[in-house]
């Protein structure tokens, strides 16, 4: 319990940008990414999911789907489509782990932590991710994922 609790207070909230996936990394294959890398692939795709807690318009949130999902994005982020309700948000993740990996797919598991400002005062939320990312037509998708809120 003490290495959880250590890495609850020293992840630190980081706005989107911070999770964005450079040129070099988007060009790997899967099975040339680090474990480092997985995990950086895998914290994209759930920021952007989460995401949609800002977003203001649905059309947004049905790009963003298809964007991301290999099947049935949309109405997976539909889930979390809440218009005008946060604003500023940012995330943390702990207790990230990358399994199942092949050349074609890996697994991501992670607590993820997403804060924002609602009714002008600060909100913070917890949830389990466990993703399955693939690589279709040299883009990074998820294929699969179970998302539950703490």
């Amino acid at each position: 319990m003490l290495w959880s609790y250590k890495e609850e207070v020293f992840a630190t909230f980081k706005p989107i940008d911070q999770y964005e996936l450079n040129k070099e990394l988007k060009n790997k294959s899967i099975e040339n990414l680090t474990h480092n890398e997985m995990k950086k692939v895998g914290e994209h795709f759930v920021t952007e999911q989460l995401s949609v807690f800002g977003s203001t318009n649905k059309e947004d949130v049905k790009r963003k789907g298809e964007e991301l999902f290999l099947n049935r994005g949309y109405e997976q982020l539909m889930g979390n489509y809440y218009p005008n309700r946060f604003r500023d948000l940012e995330y943390k993740f702990t207790n990230e782990e990358v399994r199942e990996e092949t050349d074609e797919s890996f697994l991501y598991q992670a607590v993820a932590y997403v804060a924002g400002t609602e009714n002008g005062k600060r909100s913070e939320m917890k949830l389990n991710y466990e993703v399955k990312i693939v690589k279709v037509n040299n883009i990074f998708m998820v294929l699969e994922q179970k998302q539950r809120v703490q």
